[in-house]
């Protein structure tokens, strides 16, 4: 889905879906802590042409409309997993009492991330596509390579087998990405269209000056929001 198609859709029916709960109307950062398992994009040099890709974005009249995360938080979610106050049972472990504790939460957790074994295939994607816009957020999808496929694959079940969260809505179809920003208010129609057409022009760039990324280990982390992604754990991932 376009960010101009979007924007029609749901342009007169409340703020975009993570107003207030990702970020604030001003951008500031809202508190939704939970933990979750990532890969940090740590290369520099990958950093500055993603970076560079957001800037060109954010320059566009509809860049204004969104939050953009900072350079130090881009990464690769692996596994998403626990928003402490989502606690509904599709989206709560098996295995882990529905009151328990922040602690307890993160202890379940970790124990998950420590008990599933990585595999011995490397981390390496293609960036394919700007999405997202449907969820009121922008990514860069990322596809496996042939060689990475079934690890990826497999190591997100494994995660998700240890952790009692396999049943999670999302889990089977989940798009490796990484995000780079999360709308805050509607653009007008003409700046998604030109927004849209910026969009296709980064792409390509991207993908040119990007043909895989690697990444280098796998990371259990706590976040207060999304901006910062503190690592408890971190295993190697193969190379």
């Amino acid at each position: 889905m376009s960010l101009a198609a979007r924007v029609t859709a749901a342009a007169d029916h409340g703020g975009p879906r993570f107003l207030d709960r990702r970020f604030d109307s001003a951008g500031a950062v809202v508190s939704c802590p939970g933990n979750t398992v990532i890969a940090h994009i740590y290369d520099p040099a990958v950093l500055d042409i993603l970076t560079d890709a957001q800037a060109r974005l954010a320059e566009t009249e509809a860049g204004g409309c969104f939050a953009w995360l900072p350079r130090a938080s881009l990464h690769c979610t692996q596994f998403n997993g626990l928003i402490y106050a989502e606690r509904s049972a599709a989206h709560w472990p098996f295995g882990l009492a529905v009151d328990a504790t922040r602690a307890a939460a993160d202890a379940f957790m970790r124990e998950a991330f420590e008990a599933a074994e990585v595999p011995d295939t490397p981390f390496v994607v293609t960036p394919t596509r700007f999405y997202g816009h449907a969820d009121d957020a922008l990514g860069l999808g990322l596809t496996a390579t042939d060689t990475a496929h079934p690890g990826m694959r497999a190591y997100r079940n494994a995660l998700a087998a240890a952790a009692g969260l396999a049943h999670r809505p999302g889990h089977a179809d989940y798009e490796f990405h990484i995000t780079f920003a999360y709308l805050i208010r509607w653009p007008s129609i003409a700046a998604a269209e030109a927004f849209d057409a910026v969009t296709d022009t980064v792409l390509a760039d991207v993908k040119a000056a990007l043909p895989n990324i690697r990444f280098d280990q796998s990371e259990f982390c706590h976040f207060e929001g999304m901006t910062h992604f503190a690592v408890k754990s971190a295993k190697p991932l193969a190379r």
